[in-house]
């Protein structure tokens, strides 16, 4: 396996840590990565470990405010800002690959900005994966926050606030809750802004579901307390996809990539991905339309 790094130039100027795991071998297609809120692109070895040796090149970004990027922890002028970060990437990730089928996998956090990125930017991508989106968080904020935290984003916008991460939740495996607490890396923070524009975010993406019409695989924890696994639900029943599908995995935490379970989960994502690529090659590179556009939904 070959372990690339670098910076780019990400929206406003900002500079921006990605990293890339490639195949000692022929690179059959590339995942680009989106993480979570709080965490950073080096938290993925496990989904690295299963599908480098498979063909499949992974990219990860530190989003701007998070892991090794710049900015200040936890804020966003605009949630767009997001976006664009990660289009930028992209750019550069098709001018390494070469015209080789690109995936988009969001998790949490990354699975809105991946909504985001598929309502302005989907054309060209082989196909998008969201794991446990965060679409609708498990626990509201107290109204009074809320309020606060709306107020705040006007007047003082990078007013930080603590967020509400318990590491005992991400992870039926302890050890995962462990490192998270001790990496340097992974902060607890978001800013009145950050706030109010994940908000109008996960609106956005519940309202404009129907105009996403790329193919779309959700996975989503069964015992999800982070986020809610209603909202992804509701999501995927109006993606506007004709090849859309949803997994729901009983008892498994937030972070199913880091689940005890987890290798059934990457057995449905290769699952998936393997079917993409050979829908696309049979039909010369445009993916296949199928005859029905229901939602294939399964649970585990």
């Amino acid at each position: 396996m070959i372990h690339r790094e670098g910076q780019f130039a990400g929206h406003g100027g900002l500079r921006l840590y990605w990293q890339a795991w490639l195949p000692e071998a022929e690179t059959r297609a590339a995942l680009l990565v989106a993480h979570g809120y709080g965490e950073h692109g080096g938290r993925y070895g496990n989904l690295v470990e299963r599908f480098v040796p498979r063909g499949f090149a992974v990219y990860a970004l530190d989003h701007r405010g998070h892991g090794r990027s710049e900015g200040p922890r936890g804020h966003v002028g605009r949630f767009t800002e997001l976006v664009a970060d990660l289009h930028a990437l992209r750019v550069r990730v098709e001018e390494m690959e070469r015209g080789r089928p690109l995936f988009l996998l969001g998790h949490s956090l990354g699975g809105l900005i991946a909504v985001g990125y598929l309502l302005t930017h989907a054309s060209g991508l082989a196909g998008a994966v969201l794991s446990s989106p965060a679409l609708a968080l498990a626990e509201r904020p107290p109204r009074p926050l809320r309020w606060l935290a709306r107020g705040l984003s006007i007047v003082a916008p990078r007013t930080s606030l603590r967020g509400n991460v318990r590491p005992e939740l991400l992870s039926r495996d302890s050890a995962v809750g462990a490192a998270y607490v001790t990496d340097p890396l992974v902060h607890r923070r978001a800013t009145a802004r950050f706030f109010t524009e994940f908000e109008r975010a996960a609106r956005d993406a519940e309202e404009r579901a129907p105009e996403i019409r790329l193919p779309v695989l959700v996975l989503q924890a069964g015992d999800d307390r982070l986020v809610q696994a209603a909202a992804a639900e509701r999501f995927a029943a109006r993606l506007g996809s004709e090849v859309k599908e949803l997994r729901v995995y009983s008892g498994l935490f937030h972070e199913i990539f880091n689940e005890t379970e987890r290798e059934r989960v990457f057995a449905d994502l290769e699952r998936w991905m393997e079917a993409r690529l050979a829908a696309a090659a049979a039909a010369g590179d445009e993916l296949r339309r199928p005859a029905s556009s229901a939602i294939a939904r399964r649970s585990s």
